[in-house]
């Protein structure tokens, strides 16, 4: 949905008390029994808990970051996996409704100048799953991304920057529904706000292309992206596949080339490992 350019919800349907995850280890648990609510499944996190157990999805250390949506799955909700993300492709999930679950480094957000030191000494690794509720671009100048922090237990705004830093320790994982939950003001995608999207995702790419490594795996998918909204916005191309153009998910085969990848300051062949098996808690 979008109101005023504002790409998915700025409220959680959810109260604190329902948001907060009950253990240390089950970010992602909850986050997915979360989606599971919304889409009619009546579940709480401890009847997930046990089917993730149950599965070898969960353990005392957390979920691996590539069984994230298998919960989801077995639950009759689809989903599709995003190994290498990008704005645009959060920007479009949210305007079709689609639920979005993103892999973070949770001290980026919560403690970031703490944080600082520690990626500096330990380097940047992803630790926690959120839901991703909303992009509020009404002010170019101060774009916000609204999340749904099991570990917080709240619906809060961070500024685009701060959240594309703790997202990108992940190498922009994230997990999106196919279809949209019944749910009020979760609205299909139409043509009356296509050229806003557009705009107002192109100009983010550009800010992130700025801050990333030059010639690095994300400056390639924001060169892409970015053709490529100025030919949507020349040729009047349909949507969904002009989108689908700049996430490609062969995008992923990059990483197999640690020269592509961004320097996140440690090896880039243990950052790969590391998106797919770290546990997030």
């Amino acid at each position: 949905m979008t109101t005023d350019s504002v790409y998915g919800q700025t409220i959680s349907p959810f109260s604190p008390d329902e948001i907060q995850q009950g253990t240390d280890y089950t970010c992602a648990v909850k986050s997915q029994q979360l989606i599971l609510n919304m889409f009619g499944v009546d579940v709480t996190e401890q009847q997930l808990m046990d089917v993730a157990f149950e599965h070898g999805l969960l353990t005392t250390n957390g979920t691996p970051m590539g069984d994230i949506g298998k919960l989801l799955e077995l639950h009759g909700v689809s989903t599709q996996t995003f190994l290498s993300g990008n704005v645009a492709t959060l920007m479009n999930e949210l305007a079709q409704g689609h639920q979005v679950i993103v892999g973070v480094d949770s001290g980026e957000l919560w403690e970031p100048l703490q944080e600082f030191y520690e990626d500096s000494a330990l380097g940047q690794v992803p630790d926690h799953a959120l839901l991703v509720t909303g992009v509020d671009v009404r002010d170019p100048q101060n774009v916000q991304v609204i999340v749904t922090d099991p570990g917080s237990g709240c619906c809060r705004s961070y500024p685009y920057e701060q959240f594309v830093d703790a997202w990108s320790d992940s190498n922009f994982f994230m997990v999106s529904t196919t279809e949209a939950p019944d749910i009020p003001e979760v609205a299909n995608l139409d043509e009356s706000f296509t050229d806003s999207l557009l705009s107002s995702a192109g100009s983010i790419i550009s800010q992130v292309s700025e801050i990333v490594t030059p010639g690095g795996a994300l400056g390639m998918v924001c060169e892409t992206i970015g053709g490529m909204i100025e030919d949507f916005m020349a040729d009047d191309t349909t949507l969904e596949p002009a989108l689908a153009a700049g996430y490609s998910p062969g995008l992923a085969s990059l990483n197999d080339d640690d020269d592509d990848l961004p320097d996140s300051g440690v090896d880039n062949d243990l950052d790969m490992n590391i998106s797919e098996d770290m546990d997030l808690y």
